[in-house]
């Protein structure tokens, strides 16, 4: 079980966000510093083994933080 809770960590502009894949924007829409990671693979009924890769890079590249 993962209780990591992910933080935006860039506002980014709308034109940017259009430049992301579905699941980049399905996932950022939903971090808010208060939902974990299983929290938001449930509300986009994805496995989290779906949504980690995803987060993953997200982070590496600096648009969330834990």
């Amino acid at each position: 079980m993962i209780k990591a809770v992910p933080k935006r960590a860039i506002q980014p502009t709308a034109q940017f966000v259009q430049s992301w894949t579905h699941a980049q924007r399905s996932i950022f829409r939903l971090v808010d510093g208060k939902r974990s990671l299983e929290t938001i693979a449930q509300i986009l009924n994805q496995d989290l083994e779906k949504v980690l890769p995803v987060v993953v890079d997200m982070l590496k590249i600096g648009w969330l933080t834990l």
